[in-house]
């Protein structure tokens, strides 16, 4: 029996073969695990014609996606609880899912997340 599914979300110009250490680690620990990589990124298909270019129109394009993902990939096949393990800009993705009342994430871990701060919001200095 698993403690549950980690799905891993690589950063921009990653790819889950990178991961494949921290995999092992995790199902020794005793969970299943789960990875994408982004729609043109790693072994995903690309949108233009150079291979070398990752593309989306917006970013719900990868909400989409990661909506997909659990949809047709983890909830058919990986026993729950979920949690989420993303880097840079799969943890921007993920920060944006955290909000929907819909996230299937019970936890998430998100390394080095790519967002940055409006400083005259939040009123410091971040130089």
């Amino acid at each position: 029996p698993y403690r549950g599914t980690v799905c891993v979300f690589p950063g921009r110009g990653e790819y889950i073969e990178k991961y494949f250490e921290v995999v092992a680690d995790l199902r020794r620990r005793g969970y299943a695990v789960a990875a994408m990589d982004w729609r043109g990124q790693g072994g995903s298909a690309r949108m233009l014609a150079n291979p070398r270019k990752g593309y989306v129109r917006t970013f719900a394009d990868y909400d989409r996606d990661l909506a997909s993902f659990m949809e047709q990939v983890v909830l058919p096949t990986c026993p729950g609880p979920y949690i989420a393990l993303a880097h840079s800009m799969g943890g921007n993705i993920l920060l944006r899912n955290a909000v929907d009342p819909a996230s299937h994430f019970e936890r998430m871990v998100l390394s080095a997340p790519m967002i940055a701060f409006a400083i005259a919001t939040i009123g410091a200095s971040l130089r």
